[in-house]
């Protein structure tokens, strides 16, 4: 367990050192007042793509596809499971849209791209990581093909056109074309994935920036006192993964089932919160800091509460 917690800190540390970057940028008045909404404009439009285009590419081939179907199908349950949480949350906490918005969409999505991705690869390696992708890409679709126009200005969408406007944004057509790319089998230069590959280590640094300079508009007490932070929080890190790894549990045994099931929707479970609905809402001229503070607290958080689970996975018989 030991191990875990301080593989666990080391991915998040360096995140935890932007968001105090972003914080205080924030507070020196060192950038304009609109940094965060650029810099989130820069994430949707540009790095989310490019990342999303790389890993449809690599990962939705039809040899992956073969032997990863099981694993695909458990995550697209995982998520059909997590949508009534989500419509719960929405309709019972107490607040503005952008508020209530980002906690229902935590309770399906939770930052599976930059914990658990590197989490995943560390402990079980390459191979686990790729099924791990796999079983996450389902959670790509909910996101950009559903969740993210919720963030966008609601305006007259009687008309077919602007509702396909709407639909289809930067990174849904970048996964399009990710997946027309992989199970085609078309050949890309190596050039195309080394961008892709700049643009994923911008990701994550821009994102924490940007909750820290939202969080950096509040006082101490307003972003870190606020009960509903941590009800959201909690919710997310304890009531969801232990719901969700017993019913994984009760399935794989009961039909004998690819063991990484239970391990994945263990982990899945188990992190943090994203900083999508901090992104999206700057990107979208809304107030991203009720997500950047639930982010903040759910990383302080899972330190304890993800080893706690991966320890439990190692003791649940299959």
């Amino acid at each position: 367990m030991l191990d875990t917690f301080l593989l666990a800190l080391s991915e998040m540390t360096g995140f935890l050192a932007f968001f105090g970057i972003g914080i205080l940028l924030g507070k020196v008045h060192k950038l304009p007042s609109d940094a965060g909404t650029t810099l989130s404009k820069m994430i949707t439009f540009v790095f989310l793509p490019a990342i999303e285009f790389s890993a449809c590419a690599q990962q939705f081939t039809i040899e992956k596809l073969g032997g990863y179907a099981v694993l695909f199908l458990a995550g697209s349950c995982l998520m059909l499971l997590s949508l009534p949480v989500s419509l719960l949350m929405q309709k019972r906490l107490r607040g503005e849209r952008m508020e209530w918005l980002g906690a229902a969409y935590s309770m399906v999505v939770p930052n599976f791209g930059y914990v658990g991705y590197p989490l995943v690869a560390a402990l079980f390696g390459g191979e686990a990581l790729s099924g791990f992708m796999m079983f996450a890409l389902p959670f790509n679709f909910y996101i950009y093909g559903y969740a993210m126009m919720k963030w966008m200005p609601q305006g007259n969408d009687k008309g077919l056109k602007r509702r396909i406007k709407r639909l289809l944004g930067v990174p849904l057509i970048a996964m399009l074309l990710g997946i027309v790319v992989g199970l085609l089998g078309i050949s890309c230069p190596e050039l195309v994935f080394k961008i892709c590959d700049s643009a994923s280590n911008c990701m994550g640094p821009c994102a924490m920036i940007v909750a820290g300079l939202a969080i950096s508009k509040l006082s101490a007490k307003k972003a870190f006192w606020d009960g509903r932070v941590y009800l959201v929080s909690l919710i997310r890190l304890i009531a969801l993964p232990l719901l969700f790894t017993a019913i994984a549990c009760g399935i794989t045994r009961l039909f004998n089932l690819d063991t990484r099931i239970l391990m994945f929707v263990g982990i899945y479970t188990a992190l943090p919160l994203g900083l999508n609905p901090v992104v999206f809402s700057e990107t979208y001229g809304g107030d991203g800091s009720f997500g950047a503070s639930c982010g903040l607290v759910s990383m302080a958080i899972s330190l304890l509460t993800l080893p706690l689970m991966l320890t439990l996975l190692q003791w649940l018989p299959i």
